[in-house]
Formats: C-alpha cells, sequence, structure tokens
C-alpha cells in the first residue's frame, strides 16, 4: 500500500473502503438519520452496538476489528490502528502528553470534515477529539464518560473482560521483571524495549531446572511482573524431567506451579503478565487441559489472532515534528491469546501461544 509522507508531494491512492462510509454526513445531516444508528467504521446500518468513544453504531464485522485492534501498541507506545474504524493506512497521532491514541486520515476526513486531515498535517501540533475542551468536532461527538463506556464495551463484547490501566508515560515506565522457565527470552525482550541492555541480573530470572523450586523461591526472588514459561523447541530436552522425553504436559503443569507462587495477593493493584508457549504441539486434548488449568477458553485450531503485519503492509504515523514511520506490531496489553505457524512443522498446524493479564487482586 502507499503511504503519505509529511512535507512530500506525493499521494497514496484512497483506501478502499465499505460503499456508503462517504454518505455518512449525507444521512444525518441531509436524510436527518440518527448517527447512532450507523456505523462509523463503515456506514453500515446493520448496527450491532453503539461505538464506545463516540456518538455512532458500530457494526459486528467492525466490532470484532475494533477489539482486535484496541490494546495493540507500537513501540513508542502509541496505539496501532485508529481508534476509531481499528484500522487505517496512515494515522494521525494526538499530542496530548497523556494521550496515545492516533487516528487515520480517512475516518478523520469523513467524521469531522472532507479535507480536515490536510489541514492537519499542516500544523504544528494537533490535538484529538477526546482531549478538546469541547465535545463535538463536525460528527465527531465524544460520548460521556468515555473511559467507563470503553472498559464496559470490553467486558461486554470481548470473549474474556480485562482491566485497563492507566497509561504510564515513556520517561517513567521501567524495566519489567520477569521470571522466565525452561526458555531464556532476555535477548527477545531487550529488542522490544521490556529489559535495558546490562539490566541488573534480579530483572530477569532464566530458570531451566524447576523441580525443587517452591514458594518461598519465588516469593523472594519476586515480585515479578511477566511469568514466561514455554516446551523446548522441537529437537530439544530438558535435562531436568523425570521422563525422557518429557511429555509436553511436564512443562504446562511445571509452569502453572510456579505461576501460582508468583501471582500478586489478594487485594494488590500491581498489573501482572503471563505467557506460555508451546513449540511442542499439543494435541487436542492437551490444548483443552491446557486452557482448564490456565483458564483460557480453547480456540478452533485454525484460529490466527491477532493480525500482523508485514513489510509490506506498513503504518505510517504522523507526528507534529515531521514524517514518522510506525510499523503496526502485534504488541498489546492485556496481551493476546494467539497462534503463529511453526515453520519447522506442517504449516497447517499451529503452535499455541496461551496468555493473559491479571488485573488487581
Amino acid at each position: 500500500m502507499d503511504v503519505i509522507l509529511v512535507g512530500s508531494s506525493g499521494r497514496s491512492s484512497p483506501s478502499s473502503v465499505q460503499l456508503g462510509r462517504d454518505l455518512i454526513a449525507y444521512e444525518v445531516t441531509v436524510n436527518q438519520r440518527n448517527i447512532e444508528d450507523i456505523c462509523l467504521c463503515c456506514g453500515s446500518f446493520q448496527v450491532h452496538t453503539q461505538h464506545p468513544l463516540f456518538e455512532g453504531g458500530i457494526c459486528a464485522p467492525c466490532k470484532a476489528r475494533f477489539l482486535e485492534a484496541l490494546f495493540q501498541y507500537d513501540e513508542d507506545g502509541y496505539q496501532s490502528s485508529c481508534s476509531i474504524c481499528g484500522s487505517g493506512e496512515t494515522l494521525l497521532i494526538c499530542e496530548n502528553p497523556d494521550c496515545t491514541r492516533c487516528y487515520c486520515l480517512e475516518c478523520v476526513d469523513t467524521l469531522v470534515g472532507p479535507g480536515t486531515a490536510g489541514r492537519i498535517l499542516a500544523r504544528s501540533s494537533w490535538v484529538c477529539s477526546l482531549c478538546l475542551p469541547f465535545s463535538r468536532s463536525g460528527l465527531l461527538q465524544r460520548r460521556r464518560k468515555w473511559r467507563e463506556r470503553l472498559k464496559a464495551f470490553q467486558d461486554r463484547e470481548a470473549a474474556s473482560p480485562q482491566e485497563i490501566y492507566k497509561t504510564v508515560p515513556a520517561w517513567k515506565r521501567e524495566p519489567v521483571r520477569v521470571l522466565s522457565l525452561f526458555g531464556d527470552i532476555r535477548k527477545e525482550l531487550t529488542s522490544l524495549g521490556f529489559l535495558e541492555p546490562g539490566s541488573e541480573a534480579g530483572r530477569l530470572r532464566h530458570l531451566e531446572d524447576v523441580t525443587d523450586i517452591v514458594r518461598r523461591d519465588v516469593e523472594e526472588w519476586g515480585p515479578f511482573d511477566l511469568v514466561y514459561g514455554s516446551t523446548p523447541a522441537l529437537g530439544h530436552a530438558c535435562d531436568h524431567s523425570p521422563a525422557k522425553p518429557p511429555p509436553a504436559g511436564w512443562y504446562l503443569f511445571q509452569f502453572h506451579r510456579l505461576l501460582q507462587y508468583a501471582r500478586p495477593r489478594a487485594g494488590s493493584p500491581q498489573a501482572f503478565f503471563w505467557m506460555f508457549v508451546d513449540n511442542l504441539l499439543l494435541t487436542g486434548d492437551e490444548q483443552a487441559i491446557a486452557a482448564r488449568f490456565l483458564e483460557e477458553p480453547k480456540r478452533g485450531t485454525d484460529t490466527v489472532l491477532p493480525k500482523q503485519s508485514s513489510p509490506q503492509d506498513p503504518v505510517e504515523k504522523v507526528p507534529r515534528e515531521g514524517p514518522k514511520a510506525s510499523r503496526g506490531g502485534d504488541r498489546q496489553a492485556p496481551v493476546p491469546t494467539r497462534r503463529d505457524r511453526d515453520p519447522t512443522t506442517d504449516p497447517k498446524r499451529k503452535r499455541p501461544l496461551f496468555a493473559d493479564q491479571a488485573g488487581p487482586h
């Protein structure tokens, strides 16, 4: 897809939108149709529910896309998709220091007014409709108590409710404390910015042998923000398991045991994440057991979540300072349940990744 760069004369071809989106303004202003009866994302009249942030509806397909993108953030800490439609090619970044939201050019032009995106690009600064002191910009009307509505929308429409936490400014963020079981992910965490190069050893504790680890050990090492575990890659085995080779379930049950030790105590406001990656391809029965123990819903074997970006599918974000391209990533909070293709096996099979975020206890 084409990308617009600030300061360049080239323009991208208009993105494809569903038939009717360009008629939202006509339907509301001329035909006097209630905007709550129109999907803000595509213009459909088949409204499933109300948009949580702005007055207007949202259809079932757009709701699914919106939920998928809701907690996806890029390496700069900004949302990876438009806060209105959940997609978008070129995104405008709100410059309120306390805001991390982005908006696509198509939504801005459609709902605020034709040519608005171009005028915003010509400005030296811009803040979004959720941060302005007045609540209306064209057809874009901010909902009252939109934060509470967004939380209620997530709890009601998502497969499992999640806690929403106040965004921590980038300059206040600290490296996470990680307990890594069976697999060392220091390199990955460092590359993603979760660990600083040369972080003290206490930030990440990697354990291969967990057979003699008890609750007291984990509590002395903690508290941890993330507990990561995985079955070994194909062709590798753990030297500390009772069986040779150990069944995949052995890793799962050991992970589950230590996960209980590491969880924050009841009443703790700490945000807590865990992740378990299966490299051995659990059978259907084993996946059901894993889902039950880890309290994650069992998903179909053909599910791939979330949609991942590729080098051919860039997302550009346009801040005040000028051109700034950023790829939409698959890192988000809460960590999603997802399945990735394992290139070392049958491409039709998936490698499950069970993940979750535990809220305040």
